[in-house]
């Protein structure tokens, strides 16, 4: 039995690391449209999302692995549905940052720019209260 749990530890740990991955890609996504709408266009231009497709589909097959590979208990099973959730989560999310980097691209090509690098200003001090408050 405890070679079977040992077993069970290696796969929550492999869904652990997915969701990490996939957590550190749209984190990295995030900052970059944060940092085209905070820098010169000349300086921003070259920054690409990365996509995160790979590590989506990551998630769900380690999720998939654990629960089809072990029986599970009834903790381990809440846990990896929640895993998924997280996941699609995740999707959302980089959904979401896709949506914000083509309007910061369209807006800092009009002259709204100057009023987006404001905004960019208040919300690095918002965020400089939230990291003081953890």
């Amino acid at each position: 039995m405890a070679a079977g749990r040992e077993g069970m530890e290696a796969r929550l740990d492999r869904v652990r690391g997915a969701v990490l991955d996939l957590a550190r890609l749209v984190d990295e996504n995030l900052r970059s449209v944060m940092l085209r709408m905070t820098t010169e266009e000349s300086l921003a231009a070259g920054l690409e999302l990365r996509p995160t497709q790979e590590a989506e589909l990551a998630v769900m097959d380690r999720c998939m692995e654990l629960l089809g590979l072990q029986a599970p208990l009834a903790r381990d099973l809440r846990w990896s549905m929640a895993m998924i959730r997280v996941g699609k989560d995740y999707e959302r999310i980089q959904g979401l940052v896709q949506a914000l980097l083509t309007r910061v691209v369209v807006l800092t090509q009009t002259l709204l720019a100057e009023i987006l690098h404001a905004m960019t200003a208040v919300m690095r001090e918002v965020l400089k209260l939230h990291a003081l408050l953890l």
